[in-house]
């Protein structure tokens, strides 16, 4: 069965068009699904209050569901890896992103910090994620994970011990290995 060069091409460029649509639309469900969790971002305030640990250059790696990081936020752009640079202050983390929402967590809304070799789509050889946990809304049981990997090795105990110490109650363990999640 000899097709037409014309048909095939037209077949498979509807074909792509498909998939791409499906993958769009995807996404968006996932943000929409996602705003349950995270409704809304923290209006970072202009100051920062007294300086705990100046710009880091960090990769944002993604934020997810606590302890279930291969469930992606996709709600006000946090499930987009991007560039960016990490400041803690007695205000909270806030975390300056190219191309992206910036996102703020205000101090008594972060409930401590632990190190990973990896979250969703992000693996790497060593514990040098700095996963924060953090409670978006008013609902206590809900909390989500944000993956920062700081750029340089030096700052990455920094940036962990800069943002445990926002957390009235730090995590013990340090270190968490993605097949430890529930």
């Amino acid at each position: 069965m000899n097709i037409p060069v014309p048909v095939s091409v037209t077949v498979l460029a509807l074909f792509v068009v498909l998939v791409l649509w499906a993958m769009v639309r995807s996404w968006r469900r996932r943000g929409d699904r996602t705003t349950a969790v995270v409704p809304a971002l923290f209006d970072a305030p202009e100051e920062l209050g007294t300086e705990i640990l100046g710009p880091v250059d960090v990769l944002y790696v993604t934020t997810t569901v606590s302890r279930s990081w291969l469930e992606r936020i996709g709600a006000h752009g946090l499930g987009v890896r991007s560039r960016g640079t990490a400041q803690v202050g007695s205000a909270g983390l806030r975390v300056l992103r190219d191309g992206a929402n910036d996102l703020f967590v205000p101090a008594d809304r972060v409930r401590g910090t632990v190190r990973s070799s990896g979250m969703v789509g992000k693996f790497v050889g060593d514990q040098s994620i700095v996963v924060v946990t953090w409670q978006p809304g008013a609902d206590p049981d809900v909390l989500v994970d944000t993956g920062l990997r700081p750029v340089h090795e030096q700052d990455r105990d920094r940036l962990q011990a800069a943002i445990s110490s926002l957390s009235s109650n730090p995590t013990e363990d340090s270190t968490i290995e993605p097949k430890e999640q529930k």
